[in-house]
């Protein structure tokens, strides 16, 4: 019997034995290779993860979406980058033998952003760092900073530098020293933001690209970019996302995390479930643009709103004119969210999204009750085709009850199938009614049947742009036009942009589509 058990027995032990060092060997190897984001400058705006960087140039080539957007100047300076780097990949496998790839964009000043590269190298196939420098440019000079050496090449224009198997470069110096600081233990990088780190590691590694967004820093940056001043402020920290590229569509899926704060619009729609956004039924087919957001408490998404504007000390002037409405014209706002049913948002009909053809809308339990709640706030009325528009007091009502990404110009409304809409104008009141019944509807149009396919129908938050007909406007929204520089036929064979954000019991969950 003894015998028996020490047949069995010493297999298991040596299958033990081998385990523990195949365990402990990979943990060595894991410890040696430090994750480039540890370099990357906490004020990053967009990560994006190559993780088959070899093979970057040819996945770009192969779909026909890629060649679509091969008409926009700066996408095709980007395939070129890739193809390069893809290039140097294969040359120098036996030093880049991870394969990956972080591309980081950052705000460098008021008005300038850059660009910074970082990977990961094999430190046993190098002496010297400007060993791999000399891969990129053998014409290099030197510098110090913080004790670390930055490699210069003109030729290039890129400055280089290193932490122990991370190389990391930009042709911006000032984002170059920043990363070395990142670097430094002492300094707290991006894996130190819980926000980052817990949607960080949610991410496929076996995924061709990961995509990692910070709203806030993203609408920041855009501020270099932009001939006018949006009013996006402390939308949403990190998501990470997967993304996938197929023939017709860019699609990119993952999850960000909630604070437990109310410091972002995204932290209003905690536990609140998403609704189906119905008001495509009801805009015309021509909207162009639709943010919509839909919840199933409008009391407690009204009181985090409130605490939103209070922690970004705007609540005093808010609350200064509810107040006002409420002395003086008897209508209580803290009252009047109860009559909401599941849904608002902001949206646009026109192809260059001139200001005269932005409207705001929320849903209602019953219009009947809603309207006569609001009457001593309306001084106008007048019949259009059995619907009634409405001049109402407070021109942003739907801003006041939801917050500042609605706030427009819009004192008329009508009300259609219990949605109030508010345009700036009776005429464009009148164009909702006419659209409305002639059955033209959003919904029914050709662009968004298309979209269907990517998009469920319920949100919490959801952004439709259809490109194609907005390209125009969007460029000519930039200060230097030409950094959209696109073949307007090409890009008018793109349906839309959309964005959906949906509550789960992981966080929030970011759905993100160009097709």
């Amino acid at each position: 019997m003894f015998s028996k058990i020490l047949k069995i027995s010493i297999p298991l032990l040596l299958i033990g034995i081998i385990l523990i060092i195949v365990y402990n060997t990979y943990q060595k190897t894991q410890d040696t290779i430090a994750s480039p984001i540890t370099i990357i400058p906490t004020n990053a705006s967009v990560i994006i993860q190559l993780n088959d960087v070899k093979n970057i140039s040819r996945s770009l080539k192969l779909y026909d979406i890629c060649n679509k957007l091969q008409h926009i100047k700066q996408f095709k300076v980007m395939t070129q980058q890739a193809d390069q780097l893809s290039k140097l990949f294969i040359k120098n496998q036996d030093v880049f033998t991870v394969n990956n790839l972080f591309v980081s964009f950052h705000k460098v000043s008021p008005k300038k952003s850059a660009t910074l590269f970082s990977t990961n190298f094999k430190r046993e196939s190098v002496i010297e760092n400007k060993e791999i420098v000399y891969l990129f440019d053998n014409d290099i000079t030197t510098s110090k900073y913080d004790n670390k050496t930055i490699y210069y090449s003109k030729s290039l224009n890129k400055y280089f530098s290193f932490k122990d198997n991370i190389l990391f470069y930009s042709s911006n110096k000032m984002l170059l020293t920043d990363a070395i600081r990142t670097s430094n233990k002492e300094t707290n990088d991006l894996f130190a933001n819980s926000l980052f780190s817990e949607c960080y590691k949610t991410t496929r590694k076996s995924a061709d690209i990961n995509l990692m967004i910070n709203y806030n820093s993203l609408f920041s940056v855009s501020d270099i970019f932009l001939n006018y001043h949006h009013k996006i402020t402390r939308f949403s920290d990190w998501a990470a996302t997967d993304l996938e590229i197929k023939d017709d569509a860019i699609l990119a899926s993952g999850l960000s995390s909630l604070s437990g704060f109310t410091d972002n619009f995204i932290d209003i729609f905690s536990n609140q479930k998403s609704q189906k956004i119905n008001i495509i039924n009801v805009i015309p087919e021509n909207t162009t643009h639709l943010f919509a957001i839909s919840f199933n408490n409008p009391q407690k998404f009204f009181n985090k709103k409130n605490k939103l504007l209070l922690n970004k000390k705007k609540h005093f002037n808010w609350n200064k004119y509810i107040k006002w409405i409420e002395e003086k014209k008897n209508v209580n706002y803290y009252e009047f969210i109860d009559e909401i049913h599941n849904e608002a948002g902001i949206f646009n009909t026109s192809s260059n999204l001139s200001a005269e053809n932005i409207y705001t809308y929320f849903n209602t339990k019953e219009s009947i009750r809603a309207n006569s709640f609001l009457q001593n706030i309306i001084t106008y009325t007048e019949e259009y085709k059995g619907f009634r528009i409405n001049k109402i007091i407070d021109k942003n009502i739907v801003s006041n009850l939801f917050g500042e990404l609605f706030k427009t110009n819009n004192p008329f409304f009508t009300t259609i199938n219990d949605y109030f809409i508010f345009g700036n104008s009776i005429s464009s009141i009148e164009y909702i009614i006419d659209n409305y019944t002639s059955k033209k509807n959003l919904a029914n149009s050709v662009s968004f049947k298309n979209a269907k396919s990517y998009v469920s129908k319920d949100a919490n938050i959801f952004l439709y742009l259809n490109t194609g007909k907005t390209s125009n406007a969007l460029k000519n929204k930039l200060i230097d036009p030409d950094l959209f520089i696109h073949s307007p036929d090409s890009i008018n064979k793109f349906t839309a942009f959309t964005l959906q954000i949906n509550n789960s019991k992981n966080g929030m969950l970011h759905n993100l589509c160009l097709f």
